[in-house]
């Protein structure tokens, strides 16, 4: 017989404190309202029989949070434990699991400490056969159909094979991508290499096209071509240096075109030597020199004689004005009429003075009451015919008629005098700065002719002997800058000469480097054919064949075993598929139903029908996905042939409207006459449904929901019914 649960008790697991729940056979509901801990009873359950081990297990490919809690404490530092009788007949086995360090212990079986190798399960048969959470429900509906495949593989107990497929498939994209990688690799050496080959031969045949139109012979590429240009660049050197006067030049020998390149470095180097050896370039920087100081003193002499003209255009001007001695008597002699002026007009003003005197005394002696200024005389003024007059305006014209008579001629005079001795003395400053001016004349003329002296490397004669001395200064300047042309002329005619040679041995030159140039891009090509023969690269080719090679065999096992997974879907779920369609149909009524299929490849939801298979995977709605998750657990559940004699559910009614939730409590009523069925919910239609369902034996455990402060409880008096329903 298989076994039964008898009884459940829990210390500090999740919400309970401290629980006792006795097992009945047949049918046994936990009810409660959210929060009261129903999930948490099955999930004691299943994590004593499965440990950890059950508590870390991803349910499809969701990671549950949740249940990573199954062992959280309730109270502080007390560990939980978890007890479970099972019985089988007179067998009884019991199982304790302790979260201190994952320990099981296990009484009465004969398989050691693993209840589930005692029960004939394993991690897999337990979520596909006898615990069904409520995870299993939810997810099918709303994951893609991968993942959807995962949660059947679940269903029929092939998780395993499932996570197999899976790694197998993670291989092959950890393979891939270094497999591409190194392709990719190689692929951009290639194109590299190409992408050069193209450029050299475009640049080889470039520089035989523009060798071509230099006049270069068509047979460029010819073995003789090299000795010929060598030769010739030989022979134009060696005659450059027979006519400069340079020794002969030490130039390699060229036995191959890999001497090429020697030989241009000592060819150029033999052109360095000869032109820094060559007197003609000292000489012509000398004579350039000579030349331009030449010039500088031809135009400081120009500057000295337009000086020279200029000063005796001004001395002709001072010769009409008259010499210096007769302007300095003059000067004196206009210094005496000012003095004799000035004299005149102080005895002029004493006079005056003397008028001025008179008229006042003549004033204080004429009585009355009025000032005598101010006394008027009843008579006519002889110059102005003014009536009365007064001594005032008698002064006045006195004062005018003085003025008129001797002081204004007498200032006028004096004003004429030192105009004229202004103009005198205006002269004798012209003279005096001429004189001035022509002795720096003499000076810069001497200065001149001492560097033309210094320039010609001849004495200077005295200034005093130096008759004519600009006009020969001139002539001389001229000459010596003649003298200097004439030797320049014929050093720049040898530099020309020179010149030309070394232009020869360089146009001989630049067509042995053309053929170099050509010769290095030819090797440099040959070098770019021979990459793909270096180790480096045949190594590289190497690692991307074994790379392809196992991507290769990676993808042949994860196909193998995709065809082996498939193989044991398709048979393991056709030998459930008549129980899978039979519960369907109770569940869902639906009696048109022929079959129900899942295609294992693209993971969706067929159905057979009168007129033929019709894909509904997204035309069932939610009710019809969840109830064909619970077709498929159900049978597979009632084909197990394992030692477990119960079936665990966890809210299966979620997704399900209230006539799928009654026809699902009578189908578990139905299995509860032949198995135990724990069913945990919080759904009023569902639990009433239950309490109607056609069983034997019924026994409902109503849980409370946990106050703050308080754990979760189980209510003292379950309600058993012995005899089921009529």
């Amino acid at each position: 017989m298989p076994y039964r649960l008898k009884e459940l008790q829990a210390a500090s697991f999740r919400g309970f404190a401290d629980l006792n729940l006795p097992l009945d056979p047949g049918l046994v509901v936990l009810a409660g309202p959210n929060g009261s801990g129903k999930s948490s009873a099955l999930n004691a359950l299943a994590w004593v029989l499965a440990g950890k081990s059950i508590a870390q297990k991803k349910l499809g490919v969701v990671e549950i949070p949740e249940r990573k809690g199954w062992q959280v404490v309730h109270d502080g530092d007390k560990a939980c434990q978890v007890s479970l009788l099972l019985q089988d007949g007179a067998r009884e086995l019991r199982v304790k699991r302790s979260s201190a360090g994952d320990r099981c212990e296990v009484k009465g079986a004969v398989s050691g400490d693993n209840p589930l190798a005692a029960l004939g399960l394993t991690l897999d048969t337990l979520l596909s056969s006898v615990f069904l959470p409520q995870e299993l429900l939810r997810i099918p509906v709303s994951l893609d159909p991968k993942d959807r495949g995962r949660i059947f593989l679940d269903l029929v107990g092939l998780s395993a094979l499932g996570e197999l497929e899976g790694t197998l498939a993670d291989c092959v994209k950890a393979a891939k991508e270094p497999t591409d990688a190194i392709g990719r690799l190689r692929k951009s050496l290639d194109d590299q290499i190409a992408s050069q080959v193209s450029l050299k031969k475009r640049d080889i045949a470039d520089q035989r096209e523009g060798a071509k139109r230099a006049g270069f012979g068509a047979d460029l590429d010819a073995p003789e071509a090299v000795g010929r240009l060598v030769q010739a660049t030989r022979g134009a050197l060696e005659k450059l240096c027979e006519r400069h006067g340079a020794g002969p030049p030490a130039v390699p020998e060229v036995r191959s075109r890999e001497d090429l390149a020697a030989f241009v470095k000592a060819v150029r180097e033999a052109l360095i030597r000869v032109e820094a050896a060559s007197p003609d370039v000292e000489r012509k920087a000398e004579l350039e020199r000579k030349r331009l100081s030449i010039s500088g003193l031809q135009e400081e002499h120009n500057a000295l004689d337009s000086d020279r003209r200029g000063l005796g255009a001004e001395r002709e001007a001072l010769a009409a004005i008259g010499g210096e001695d007769m302007l300095k008597g003059r000067e004196a002699s206009l210094g005496e009429d000012l003095l004799r002026a000035k004299a005149e007009i102080a005895e002029a003003d004493a006079q005056g003075a003397l008028l001025d005197s008179a008229l006042a005394y003549f004033q204080k002696l004429v009585p009355g009451p009025e000032p005598p200024s101010k006394l008027a005389l009843p008579v006519a003024c002889p110059v102005c015919e003014t009536r009365p007059i007064d001594l005032a305006h008698v002064r006045e014209h006195l004062r005018r008629s003085l003025d008129r008579a001797g002081v204004e001629p007498l200032q006028r005079k004096r004003a004429e005098i030192e105009g004229a001795l202004r103009e005198v003395r205006g002269a004798l400053e012209r003279h005096a700065q001429w004189r001035t001016r022509s002795e720096g004349l003499a000076k810069r003329m001497e200065g001149l002719r001492a560097r033309v002296g210094v320039l010609r490397g001849q004495a200077v004669a005295p200034a005093d002997q130096q008759a004519g001395s600009a006009r020969d200064v001139g002539r001389e300047l001229q000459a010596m800058l003649d003298a200097v042309l004439e030797d320049l002329a014929g050093v720049l005619l040898r530099v020309e000469e020179r010149g030309r040679d070394v232009q020869k041995v360089r146009d001989e030159l630049e067509r042995v480097e053309v053929l170099k140039r050509i010769q290095e891009d030819l090797r440099a090509l040959e070098r770019l054919d021979d990459l793909p023969k270096e180790p480096s690269y045949l190594e590289l080719r190497e690692q991307e064949h074994r790379a392809h090679v196992l991507l290769a065999v990676a993808e042949g096992l994860r196909s193998a075993l995709k065809a082996e997974r498939r193989r044991a879907f398709d048979a393991g779920f056709s030998a459930v598929q008549g129980d899978v369609v039979r519960w369907f149909r109770r569940i869902t009524d639906r009696p048109d139903c022929r079959s129900l299929r899942i295609d294992s490849e693209k993971w969706s939801l067929l159905e057979g029908t009168a007129q033929g298979e019709r894909e509904v995977t997204a035309t069932f709605n939610v009710g019809d996905l969840t109830s064909v998750a619970l077709a498929v657990f159900l049978a597979t559940a009632m084909r197990a042939s394992h030692a477990a004699g119960f079936v665990l559910l966890d809210d299966p009614t979620q997704g399900l409207d209230d006539d799928h939730k009654r026809r699902l409590a009578g189908v578990l009523g139905e299995i509860a006459a032949d198995r135990q069925v724990v069913v945990a919910s919080a759904d009023a239609v569902f639990l009433e449904a239950l309490e109607e369902a056609g069983t034997a034996s019924r026994v409902v455990h109503r849980l409370r929901a946990r106050a703050p402060g308080r754990a979760c409880e189980v209510e003292s008096s379950p309600q058993r019914v012995l005899e089921s329903r009529p």
